[in-house]
């Protein structure tokens, strides 16, 4: 009679909630994924954020990984900036750090006046505010995005994994932490990095990175903030139900 009991409650017991399945556009990804377990998730666009109490992951678009992709944002800005839309020329230009394609500050500093020339583009006060910009400010802009593409173009992509090391320091590697786990593989067909990263002298606090390399760009899965074993965990079930769109491209790192 006890047994009988016992198993009638564990039979009428709920089952697990299943996971909630999605698909969003993340700048140039179109992604999908399950939501883990009591997560919360918020669509940003550009980044999608998972919270669970003072937990946190998140999932972005860190832009182009390649001088392609990088000189494709640049032709974009230039087509904006002829149709006298500067404003969102600039806006397009400032969500990538260029500095990331050249191999030293030397290159860089060869074209930075360039770049800022773009970025700092000035309305003709004196036109008014209907007019984008003076002819004299159009020519030098003109100049600039010649001259940035023609640098651009020359240059050489850096491999995979070094695309991977220099976002990881753009997070915020830095001395105080140390790899602890570095693994390459595949996923959905693209060349993909995770790294684990801790305290060097602790071994705490260890913090999970997903790098993704997709249609030119790079795509980011990190744990940020919280409880490192709920981060963990999160991460996982995240990692695990990643599914990229494959026509975004069929080659690695398309």
């Amino acid at each position: 009679m006890w047994i009988a009991l016992v198993t009638g409650i564990v039979a009428c017991e709920p089952e697990a909630p299943p996971r909630a399945g999605i698909e969003v556009d993340i700048g140039v990804h179109v992604v999908a994924f399950e939501i883990p377990r009591d997560w919360h998730h918020v669509d940003h666009g550009r980044e999608q954020l998972f919270e669970l109490e003072t937990a946190q992951i998140s999932l972005a678009d860190f832009g182009p990984m390649t001088a392609k992709g990088f000189a494709e944002i640049i032709r974009r800005a230039r087509e904006l900036f002829r149709s006298n839309q500067w404003e969102d020329a600039r806006t397009l230009l400032m969500t990538t750090d260029p500095r990331r394609f050249f191999s030293s500050e030397v290159r860089w500093k060869s074209v930075r006046d360039e770049w800022k020339q773009i970025t700092h583009i000035r309305r003709d006060e004196e036109a008014g505010e209907s007019v984008g910009v003076s002819a004299d400010v159009e020519w030098q802009v003109e100049g600039a995005f010649t001259q940035l593409l023609a640098e651009v173009n020359a240059l050489r992509d850096p491999d995979f994994e070094t695309v991977a090391l220099r976002a990881l320091e753009d997070i915020g590697h830095d001395e105080m932490r140390a790899i602890a786990r570095t693994e390459a593989f595949a996923l959905s067909g693209r060349p993909a990095m995770r790294i684990d990263t801790w305290d060097r002298l602790s071994h705490r606090g260890r913090r999970q990175h997903l790098f993704i390399a997709n249609a030119g760009h790079l795509l980011v899965l990190r744990t940020e903030m919280g409880p490192a074993n709920v981060l963990e965990a999160g991460f996982e079930e995240l990692a695990s139900s990643l599914v990229l769109a494959h026509d975004q491209g069929s080659g690695p790192g398309a």
